[in-house]
Parts: structure tokens; sequence; C-alpha cells
């Protein structure tokens, strides 16, 4: 929109250690798993697999070109709701079938939120119509911060679905003050601004998407108690969001330059940004020109970002690019395409800030969908492929329908715990391959956040050589990262091993192919007990053996060996 992304570029040679989970050695010779400091979901709210490809041959003339398509956690995503099902086979032999039994988007945000299947128009209940626990309440158990950002409405569907409890999605104003007042959510941001339009001029509008005239007046006061009932008795008050027993008021910010301020140095504890502009940040403009009042989903997502990584206790963040859903409905190619440039956009920034401010050891990141929009293909007949006209030029597409459909979407996750997804990948589709459920990431990232995080430090190491300084060198390492990084690797400077040696010993890394023939030894030296074994201490692996040549790609062992403590694990190597 304002920001001309740098081209990514793949690296020729990565590591992908695939390992299923990550351990700390305690001095006692406990093993102790270790949990996600941070946990960041992205949600392209109505994009399917054929959205991803338009966008990416639109922008770089090729397919599987955006940088979670590096991510070394990738499957299919079903994501019908209570009582539906999806049948691969029919799926793809009767080209309709998935014009039925497709979910809603606050059912889906349900399921992946909670874990549990909803009926159409749920938000954080069951089908008892009981509130359910979503993953951001229980990140708030555990004393991180929380947040939500999406490119329309604060009170829609997917946002409300990762904060509220209702029984209709439709109930705006209720939804809205639960997640202001009756939340301990520290950072919303989103559409709904009830004095400008959609194309970012002064306008009045229903007050609904904020929860009522007595709520919005309230946060442009920056109040912290709220007469809901116009008696002037103060019958509300906002949630103590740091449990430091004083209720915690929001900081309200609208303006442009107020959220490009937010996007580095200090912050304040608690802000809900809503732009100016009433439901989508650009999808529902009537002009063809840029609405440039409003912030980027990506200047929202840094914004948030800056505010949640002060609690050293990690964050949640919920990021949703929700108007590609909305151009998916009314068929509208070029505005989907710049919506999910914009979502994109905020998927590298997400990279960029675990690269340059937490790193893939402390970190777990998906992306993913909610639904398909559109049923979207190329022309044509049946399912056929959307077609290249290169890059900048509008690809060959083909709308087959305005409603959702039930066809699965793509996932993707990177980063610490994300090869917990590998266990839930149980079913098969004959095109995509494995997937697992909407319902599965929520249980997946319940589980990661049930996990004790050890005590202590992780620092991201500054690699050897020359300091990254420009957006190009900073998306370079991202990508490293994204493949080098995802667990502890005893390869990469960047990272380090969370190991604690129970006695003086010296301390190994041995590499095997696959025959069991040693490939490579890197030596860290004597290591002091108690001392943590860090791969910064260690040479950087160069790909080569010992005799100086290049390996070849497959799948090659690595060990650990300090006394009599060895642990083994498995990785691929890819040209």
């Amino acid at each position: 929109m304002r920001k001309t992304k740098t081209d990514l570029t793949r690296i020729t040679f990565s590591l992908i250690l695939a390992i299923s989970t990550i351990m700390l050695l305690a001095p006692n010779g406990v093993s102790v798993q270790i949990g996600p400091r941070n946990i960041i979901v992205m949600i392209s709210d109505g994009c399917g697999y054929n959205h991803v490809d338009a966008v990416s041959i639109y922008q770089h003339g090729k397919t599987d070109a955006q940088i979670y398509h590096l991510f070394p956690i990738q499957y299919g995503l079903s994501t019908y709701m209570s009582g539906g099902r999806y049948d691969p086979d029919r799926a793809w032999s009767q080209f309709t079938y998935v014009q039925s039994g497709y979910t809603d988007s606050a059912a889906s945000a349900t399921a992946l939120s909670t874990g549990i299947k909803s009926y159409s128009g749920a938000i954080g209940v069951g089908t008892d119509r009981n509130p359910v626990k979503h993953m951001g309440e229980r990140a708030e158990e555990l004393g991180k911060a929380t947040g939500v950002v999406t490119s329309v409405e604060i009170s829609h569907a997917t946002p409300a679905g990762f904060v509220a409890h209702n029984t209709s999605r439709n109930n705006y104003e209720q939804i809205a003050r639960e997640m202001i007042l009756d939340s301990k959510t520290d950072v919303i941001m989103g559409c709904g601004n009830p004095m400008f339009s959609d194309n970012g001029s002064p306008a009045v509008n229903s007050y609904q998407y904020v929860g009522g005239r007595a709520v919005w007046d309230g946060l442009l006061a920056g109040a912290a108690d709220f007469d809901l009932n116009g008696d002037g008795t103060m019958d509300n008050s906002v949630e103590d969001a740091d449990d430091d027993g004083v209720p915690d008021a929001w900081t309200l910010i609208q303006e442009l330059p107020e959220f490009q301020a937010l996007m580095s140095g200090p912050t304040p504890n608690r802000v809900i940004g809503v732009p100016q502009a009433y439901t989508t940040l650009q999808q529902k403009r009537s002009s063809s020109a840029f609405n440039e009042n409003v912030p980027t989903l990506e200047e929202m997502t840094i914004a948030a970002l800056n505010v949640l990584d002060n609690d050293p206790d990690g964050l949640l963040l919920m990021i949703e690019g929700g108007a590609v859903d909305w151009a998916g409905h009314s068929n509208q190619s070029m505005r989907m395409i710049e919506e999910e440039i914009d979502f994109n956009n905020s998927v590298a920034a997400v990279v960029d800030w675990v690269t340059l401010n937490s790193n893939w050891n402390e970190t777990l990141v998906i992306v993913t969908g909610d639904h398909e929009t559109g049923h979207l293909t190329g022309p044509g007949t049946g399912w056929q492929p959307i077609v290249n006209n290169g890059a900048g030029n509008l690809p060959g597409m083909k709308w087959n329908s305005g409603s959702h459909t039930n066809s699965l979407i793509p996932f993707y996750a990177n980063g610490r715990g994300s090869d917990l997804f590998v266990s839930y990948a149980d079913e098969i589709d004959p095109t995509r391959g494995a997937y697992i459920d909407s319902t599965e990431v929520a249980q997946a990232v319940f589980q990661l956040m049930d996990l004790p995080i050890a005590n202590v430090d992780v620092v991201a190491v500054q690699p050897r050589g020359k300091l990254t300084t420009t957006l190009g060198e900073v998306r370079q390492t991202a990508l490293q990262s994204a493949l080098l990084q995802n667990y502890p690797n005893p390869f990469n400077p960047e990272t380090w091993i969370p190991y604690v040696l129970d006695e003086a010993t010296e301390v190994e890394i041995r590499i095997h192919d696959i025959s069991g023939a040693l490939v490579r030894t890197l030596r860290l030296g004597q290591k002091a007990p108690g001392e943590y074994i860090s791969k910064h201490e260690a040479e950087y692996w160069d790909g080569n053996n010992e005799m100086g040549e290049r390996v070849a790609s497959g799948v090659y062992f690595y060990s650990i060996r300090a006394g009599n403590f060895i642990d083994t694990k498995k990785m691929v190597i890819a040209e």
C-alpha cells in the first residue's frame, strides 16, 4: 500500500530439523519439556490454496513464493463446523461438493481459538451455548500479554472468536463491550470507527462495533469507569489486565501517525486502535486509490507487537486479514489480491520481529485461514489451476461461488513447538496430502502452553560477520531463521541448545549420515557444571564433511555428547 516489500530470496542450502520436542536436562538428570514463550496466530479470512497461488503469481510471477512457504510445517486444514465433515474423495470427484457443509467465520474462529466445534454464529461458546475457554484466556492465566488485530471491525467474527463469548456473532455491541470492558486483552486493533466512512471521510455511523456510544465516549476520555445506562452512575469498569489490583484504562489511538509512532519506542501498557474507517481498512473503499488515512495491517501488526513484547512472560497475538473474505464474497479479484498482499506483508513483519526481537527457539508462528471463500479456481470447468500471466498482471481466475466452501485450506507453522502438529496430521487428502482440523490448532496450542517454560534467558546472538542493517538483509536473515532456527539447531550461531550439564565434561556434536557413517565432528570443548551448551560457542557448520567436501542432500542425524549424556536428533539437508 505505501510500502514495497523486498522480494524474498530462497536459501540454496538449508537445514530443517525434525524433532518431536525440546528438552532441558536439569542438574538432577530429569528432563523437562519447554513450551513457547510467544505464540502468534495469523488468519487470512477466506483464503484458500488458490488465493495464495493467485497472489504469489501476481507478486512474484510464480507460486510458493511467500515467506511462509519456507516454514517447515505445511499441511491442509479442514474447517467444517459442528455436525459437518470433509470427505476428501468427494471433494475432488464432485466439483460442487465443497459448496455445502461449510463453516462461517464465527464457528471457525471458535474452533481455532478453543478447540471446540460449534454452530454457525457461535462466538466462544459450544453447541450447548455455554462459554468455552479461548487460548488467549489460557495465555492470560499464565501471565502473558494478549491481543487481537484485524483489518475489519474489532468485534467482527474472527477477533471476537478469540476474545468474547456470545451466542450470536451479530450481537456486535455486546461483543465489543465484553472485549473492551470485560476481558484482560492488552491490545485490540481494527475498524469500526463510528466517526468515519469506509473512504476515511468524516461521517456519523452506528457505534455498535465499539460497544455503543457510552463506551466510545469513555474510550475518548481514557476512562477506567463507564456509565453504560446513561444515568450518571458508573456501572462498569475495565478489567485489571496486569493483576496489580487497579483497573487498566485503554489508550485509544485513531490517526495514522499514532499507529506509526507506536511501531517503535516506549508504549502504553494497554492500547485500543480504531483507525479512521468504518468497516474495513481498504476493501470497502469506493475509489481505486487507497485510503491513505489508515494504517496497513502490517503497521498495526508491528505496533501491536511493540506493545505486547514488554511482558517478560511472553505474548499471544491473533492477526487477521479479515477482508480477503469480503473480497471473495464479492468476487473482487484485484481487491482480494490487495488484501492478501497486506496480510502477507504482516507475516513478513512478524518474521522480522522474531528475527530481531525474539528467536525461533521461543516463538511459535502459525499462518492459516478460517475457511475458503468464493470457490476460486483457474478459468474453465472444474478444478483448473490459476493461470500465470506474469508478475504484476492479474492471473487467470474464476469465482465459482459468492459464499464459503468446505475446501481444505493451507496451514503453515514455524518455531518452538511447531513440530507438535506432525502428530495431529493423521488424515490424508488425495491432492493436498496430510491435513489437520481447525480444532487441532487450538488443541496443540493449549498443549504447548501447558508445558513448563524453563527459567532461563533465551537470547538471540548476533551472527558472526557483518551486522544486519537493511530491510533486505533483515529479510534474508528471516528466511534463514525460518529454515534454520525452527528448533535448537547446533549449526546456527543465532540459536542455542538449552541443555544444562550436571558435571564438568567435554562436549561435542557428531553428524552421521543415514547409514551411520560419521560425516563431521564439532568440538565445543570443556564445559563446567551448570553451564549451558550454547551454539554460539561452537563453530558454524558450513555443510561440508571432514574432508571439506559439500555433503549431499538427504536425511542426517546429529548427536550431542556430554560425558554419559547423548541426545540424537534428525535433520534434513536440502539443496
